[in-house]
């Protein structure tokens, strides 16, 4: 072929090709535009006056791909409805999740969000994206003018779109099942057919249950089965209707009080739940059995106030000292009271008396956070009685992920534990998958785009301090990228942080996912439940300084006195006020009430009205 010819095929190749890019590039940005105007009604701005207001920030799993509906079925649409039923009605949860962002998005558009949401608590989920973005390094200038987090965002999309499709083949940030997706497309060993890698329970060893003719009733253990199955989707009238149908006919079984005490305070029944905690109390002083004492425990547990539910459940431990199960459940109370070093001397205890699948996943709980041989033989003993490999594989990413020096301490507990050649050559292979697909990943070993992303997220922290909200970071649902980061930067600087993938249920997966990988509208509600669980506590304790002094306004018009008392004035007006969150409320005496949002920089302070004016003060020395 002589020159000119194939001059004119490679220049008639380079034009399909541009024209491909520039057809693609028209077609997503098209794509774009139509989502973005889908979702520019999504208000970021706080239409409560009190101040209780949870800004949600993020990726996808934020904004809620995979649910029916965005407005309704995303983890922080689900999570108002949660806050709103147990902590207060006037708390409001904002969506500011955007599919695809990664960490410098989030941080970009943090600013502007919080100027129009003005939270009290934003929780922060991000990191998967940016481990096939890599995005640059940004660093906020001060006082640089706000993004508007409504703008559309112009940016290279075919790009992107490649930089995505190489990550799902890699597997780059990527969510997985309990354990991590392959990322060659190889299956993790424990997903193949080969039974011994299945899940095969040994027989239990049981434990003596007492001579009353209801004791382990094959009826009952239908019932509540059943029960459980309908809470699993949600049904939780179903639920309630056959365990009280039950509790009539049986009045003599602790188990079906015990189900339906934790089943009241999950509907937020609290005044029912409390009664049969009474009813079960007032059994175990009438049967005096450790089958009673046990539900009467796993009630407590689930319904009582902690540092109650911690007391009680120590006394009746202390009744039935050999009952490992009661022990356990006092090893789980008092780590959630914080008294980790004893929750871990009587989870031992406990496991030396029977050990059991409920006893590994408490005693995984209370050592995970030390690291080294503890946390190995946790591990290790959990998998050894249950040959479980997906759950272990889990567990051992989680650690890993967090601490790669474990892994040296974890060889050593596998290559000691009593155990036959066969399960040791599976934990040993189970361990070097994780570890060899962790480093592949780039999580286990840093790399730029773990710096760039603990970069972020401490300069994520400190824009939401400095708009005078408090800030906690959560993980996905699933070990996906990121998690090590988080958890990092949380614990140097002391900001709540959640590992919510820790607390989802690996056996339940396949109910909870949507086709693409992310959650349904179950998974998110569940994910709602756990985030609202544990952040509850977190917006009670929340106490905001009252701002007790006095205050003049910029132009000179508007005195303001507050004294720690909760009484003062404005200008000629005697009032009381008191402080809702991040607001305060102003009560004159002549009735009227005015509730203001209000911020505090030293001798700064400013309040917006309802009418959303905003009046500056600064205190009189």
């Amino acid at each position: 072929m002589s020159p000119r010819p194939r001059r004119r095929l490679w220049t008639r190749v380079l034009f399909v090709v541009v024209a491909t890019i520039l057809l693609l590039e028209v077609v997503l940005q098209v794509g774009a535009v139509v989502v973005w105007l889908g979702q520019r009604g999504r208000a970021l701005d706080a239409t409560n006056a009190s101040g209780r207001t949870v800004l949600c920030v993020g990726d996808s799993w934020t904004h809620g791909i995979g649910s029916l509906d965005f407005a309704t079925g995303s983890y922080p649409a689900r999570l108002e409805n949660y806050l709103r039923q147990h902590v207060a009605a006037d708390w409001q949860v904002l969506n500011g999740g955007q599919s695809g962002q990664n960490s410098r998005d989030v941080l970009e558009r943090l600013p502007g969000q919080l100027e129009r949401a003005r939270p009290a608590w934003v929780l922060v989920l991000v990191g998967q994206n940016d481990f096939w973005s890599r995005p640059d390094r940004l660093v906020l200038e001060p006082g640089a003018v706000p993004m508007d987090p409504g703008a559309f965002r112009w940016r290279f999309r075919t790009g992107r779109l490649i930089a995505w499709l190489a990550g799902k083949w890699s597997g780059a940030g990527q969510a997985g099942g309990g354990a991590a997706e392959p990322r060659a497309g190889v299956a993790p060993p424990w997903e193949t057919d080969d039974a011994s890698w299945q899940l095969v329970r040994p027989p239990s060893r049981g434990r003596a249950l007492p001579d009353e003719e209801w004791a382990d009733d094959p009826e009952t253990n239908l019932v509540l089965r059943r029960a459980r199955d309908e809470q699993a989707v949600k049904r939780f009238d179903a639920a309630r209707e056959v365990l009280e149908e039950r509790a009539a006919r049986q009045p003599e079984d602790p188990r079906v009080f015990a189900d339906l005490a934790n089943l009241r305070r999950k509907m937020a029944d609290v005044e029912p739940a409390r009664e049969m905690l009474a009813a079960l109390e007032t059994g175990y002083a009438e049967h005096r059995s450790a089958w009673w004492a046990i539900s009467w425990a796993r009630a407590l547990a689930n319904v009582a106030d902690r540092t109650e539910a911690c007391e009680q459940i120590g006394r009746l431990s202390a009744e039935w000292p050999d009952d490992a199960e009661l022990a356990g459940l006092y090893a789980h109370a008092l780590f959630l009271v914080d008294d980790v070093d004893a929750a871990r001397r009587r989870i031992e205890a406990a496991w030396t008396l029977e050990p059991s699948a409920g006893l590994a996943q408490i005693r995984y709980l209370v050592w995970r956070g030390d690291g080294g041989r503890p946390t190995a033989e946790a591990l290790v003993g959990g998998y050894l009685l249950d040959n479980d490999a997906r759950q272990f594989a889990g567990r051992c990413r989680a650690v890993l992920q967090l601490r790669p020096e474990d892994r040296s301490a974890m060889d050593e507990v596998i290559a000691a534990a009593d155990c036959d050649s066969g399960q040791r050559a599976r934990l040993v292979e189970i361990v070097a998958w994780v570890a060899a697909d962790l480093e592949t990943d780039g999580m286990a070993g840093g790399g730029e785009a773990s710096a760039t992303l603990e970069a972020h997220l401490e300069q994520i922290r400190a824009v939401v301090a400095g708009a005078g909200a408090r800030c906690a970071f959560l993980t996905y649902p699933l070990p996906n990228s990121g998690v090590e980061e988080l958890a990092r930067v949380a614990r140097r600087l002391d900001i709540p942080f959640l590992p919510v993938y820790e607390l989802y249920p690996g056996q339940d997966w396949a109910r909870l996912k949507a086709p693409d990988g992310h959650c349904n509208d179950a998974g998110y509600a569940l994910m709602a439940e756990m985030v609202g669980l544990w952040l509850a506590p977190l917006l009670e304790a929340t106490a905001f300084e009252p701002p007790a002094g006095l205050w003049r306004s910029d132009a000179g018009q508007l005195t303001l006195g507050l004294s720690p008392g909760g009484r003062g004035f404005l200008q000629a007006e005697p009032l009381v006020w008191r402080t809702e969150g991040a607001a305060i409320a102003l009560s004159l005496d002549k009735g009227t009430e005015l509730v203001f949002s209000f911020g505090i920089d030293g001798d700064r302070m400013e309040l917006r009205d309802p009418a959303d004016q905003v009046h500056e003060f600064a205190r009189v020395r």
